[in-house]
């Protein structure tokens, strides 16, 4: 009985390692997306024309937008 119980144990063993290394490589994969996604932030040049200035106006939802504005006769 107590070699019965050793296989038992020994495959029970097993398994657990299998399921930890499952979770960790899942654990792993999610992580790298992640921050693969973070990274994906584009930079982009804008220019105004001569007459006007940019400015950035935030937006309600976090993010701003990039507008030229006509400047004003100088006094």
């Amino acid at each position: 009985m107590n070699a019965i119980s050793a296989i038992t144990s020994l495959f029970g063993m097993i398994m657990s390692l299998f399921g930890m290394g499952t979770a960790t490589y899942s654990q792993v994969n999610s992580t790298r997306a992640m921050m693969a996604a973070q990274q994906q932030a584009q930079v982009q040049t804008y220019r105004c024309p001569p007459s006007s200035q940019g400015q950035l106006r935030p937006m309600p939802d976090g993010s701003y937008q990039f507008v030229c504005v006509q400047q004003g006769a100088q006094p």
